[in-house]
């Protein structure tokens, strides 16, 4: 998670398609955001954030946000509406004398398209939005290319010395 220098310097230049600010924590807003950055369009292999109680302009919002808050987020990922679920870590809550900020860390998923109500949500740039069929068939292929047989996954730890020559 960002420490609390990283938020601050998220703030002044964060909005892309790895990174959402809002304010809302409704479910509607919050659902297509978290499914947006785990179908990971642009294929950056990295997490999104999502900072919760900031302005689109960076500002601080003025938010407090407590447990209820914070159990609202969970509850998204786990209502049965944004599937195959996503990996989202919530970070604490970070207090500032403007107001809170709440860092949720979304993951790549390893089985997109991940959809909120049945919709396929992409975040390219600034801007978010359902995928179009040319994008959701992109978002399959890339589940496709990511599922392996287990002789297809490397093992990291073998090293030179494992083979057996003799076997060749």
């Amino acid at each position: 998670m960002p420490s609390r220098a990283e938020i601050l310097e998220m703030l002044t230049k964060f909005e892309s398609d790895r990174g959402e600010r809002t304010t809302s924590i409704r479910e509607d807003k919050f659902g297509p955001a978290v499914c947006a950055l785990s179908n990971d369009f642009p294929n950056h292999n990295q997490p999104g954030y999502i900072l919760l109680g900031v302005n689109d302009d960076g500002s601080l919002a003025g938010m407090k946000i407590g447990d209820k808050g914070l159990q609202q987020l969970g509850n998204v990922r786990d209502s049965g509406k944004v599937l195959p679920q996503p990996s989202m870590v919530v970070g604490g809550v970070h207090a500032f004398p403007e107001g809170d900020v709440v860092v949720i860390e979304v993951s790549p998923s390893s089985f997109p398209p991940v959809r909120y109500k049945g919709k396929c949500w992409i975040q390219v740039g600034p801007r978010r939005a359902v995928a179009n069929p040319a994008e959701e068939r992109r978002l399959t292929e890339k589940r496709a290319s990511l599922a392996k047989t287990f002789a297809a996954q490397p093992f990291r730890h073998a090293t030179l010395s494992d083979l057996d020559l003799n076997a060749f």
